[in-house]
Order: C-alpha cells, then sequence, then structure tokens
C-alpha cells in the first residue's frame, strides 16, 4: 500500500524515536506491529540504520585523527643512560601523554555515541546553500527594458539579486494565476532576504501539491529550517530526502552528519 507524506512522516518519527527509547505506550505497539512485517517500514528503519552507522563513522575518523594529531605533540622518549632518575621522569611524562590521549578517546566516544558532536548550524549552512538558478525564465541583458512581459521582469529581479523587488513582482504574478514554480522561486527570494517563515511556508505549498520543485523545496526547506536554527526539523526533512533516494540524497547525507 503506498502511503501520503503524512503517513511516512509519522513512520520516519516512530523509527527515530526508536533510536533513542522515546515511544510512548502506544507508538511502540505500532512500531511492534510493523517491524518485519511492513515492507516500507522495514525498508524505512534499514535506511536509518544506515544513517546512524554512517554517521558513528565519520565521528569515528574524526576522533581518530584528533588521536593521531595529539600523539604528534607528545614528547619522545630520551633515555639518558647516565642519569637514571631521568628516565624515570621522562617516562612518567610520556605515561602522562598516552593518558591524556586516552582520555580524550573516552570523551570523545561519549559525544560520538550519545549524538553531541555538531558543528555550528550557520556555518554548514554556509558551505551547503547555493541560490538556485533561474531555469523557468531564461533572461538575456537589456530584454527586460524593451517587454511589459511581468515574470521576465520579477525572472531578472531574481538573477540580479533584487528579491525585495522580486518578490513584490512574483506576489502580482500569483495574484492572478496559481503556480507553484513561482511559489518555489518567491520561497529563494524570502530566503535570501531572511525571511525564513515566508520561504518555510512556500517551500511546503510546493511540496504538498507535488509542484515541479517538490524535490528541490524539500532540499532548500532542510536548509531553511537550518539556517533558522531549527534543528529538529532540519534533520527530520534531511532523513526525509535520504530515504527519498533522490539527486539531493548524498548532499542531505553529508550535511545531516554534521549536525
Amino acid at each position: 500500500m503506498k502511503r501520503n507524506m503524512k503517513d511516512r512522516e509519522y513512520l520516519i518519527s516512530l523509527i527515530e524515536k526508536s533510536q533513542t527509547d522515546d515511544l510512548n505506550a502506544e507508538e511502540l505497539i505500532d512500531f511492534n506491529r510493523m517491524k518485519g512485517k511492513d515492507a516500507e517500514f522495514d525498508s524505512l528503519l534499514r535506511q536509518e540504520e544506515e544513517i546512524i552507522a554512517g554517521i558513528q563513522f565519520y565521528h569515528r575518523n574524526e576522533i581518530l585523527k584528533q588521536l593521531a594529531d595529539l600523539e604528534k605533540t607528545l614528547p619522545p622518549i630520551m633515555m639518558d643512560e647516565e642519569k637514571p632518575g631521568n628516565r624515570e621522569i621522562k617516562w612518567k611524562s610520556y605515561q602522562m601523554g598516552i593518558a591524556a590521549g586516552i582520555a580524550l578517546v573516552i570523551a570523545s566516544s561519549i559525544f560520538f555515541y550519545n549524538y553531541q558532536f555538531s558543528e555550528d548550524p550557520a556555518l554548514v549552512f554556509q558551505e551547503s546553500y547555493q541560490i538556485y538558478k533561474n531555469l523557468e525564465y531564461p533572461t538575456t541583458r537589456g530584454e527586460e527594458e524593451q517587454t511589459e512581459d511581468l515574470k521576465l521582469v520579477a525572472f531578472k529581479s531574481y538573477e540580479e539579486g533584487k528579491h525585495e523587488l522580486a518578490i513584490s513582482l512574483f506576489e502580482t504574478i500569483l495574484q492572478n494565476e496559481e503556480n507553484l514554480n513561482i511559489n518555489f522561486y518567491m520561497a529563494n527570494s524570502h530566503l535570501e532576504s531572511g525571511e525564513l517563515d515566508k520561504a518555510i511556508q512556500n517551500y511546503k505549498k510546493v511540496i504538498q501539491s507535488n509542484g515541479d520543485y517538490a524535490i528541490q523545496s524539500q532540499w532548500f526547506l532542510a536548509l531553511t529550517y537550518l539556517k533558522d536554527n531549527q534543528i529538529a526539523e532540519a534533520k527530520k526533512t534531511l532523513k526525509e530526502i535520504i530515504a527519498a533516494d533522490n539527486s539531493y540524497s548524498p548532499k542531505a547525507e553529508r550535511v545531516l552528519r554534521r549536525i
């Protein structure tokens, strides 16, 4: 049976909560009822486990790199045979260095296994975000001066980074016609202008209506949540992108590992 998006969101929510033992009594019944018996649920569960394994692998490598860097700073063992006392002091110093390294591994592992290692969301957004190009209504230099086509002027403003003007023109277009593609580009302009609530609203409209830019909207919705520091929503949306197995899935995996 093919489920709608809300049903899939509930399944993903169940799986996420199962990883942290946060299922309530009713959710636990649903989880046990579907596990091993529902093909779609089992597929999502496997994907969740693969995501977690990927996050663990990524942070394990980070820990090993930290330990390798620390090892380079440890003092070398230099034995002075003529001064036995020095040998004991330097050996103790080396032992203390080893102990510090072990302490680092233990401390890092605590963060790693509790999924608390994360990067600054603002930095992750900055390194992951790039405004979507105008593929809807390509324009050429000077063309907007020779036409009264509102869409042409709107998209020219979009291309030139004049997003307040673009938003105003997009809104005028939408007063006269339903056009989910315009909603998508208007959402991008809202994001560029820092109007995150309006961006989220328009991305969701495109996704829920399954517009031509629904896949792109889901990716930019995740980034908008990230920019707005709504980390739980960002993670949820990124996992949905990964589960959908589309062209944005690899990028979504990389971002998810960092937050």
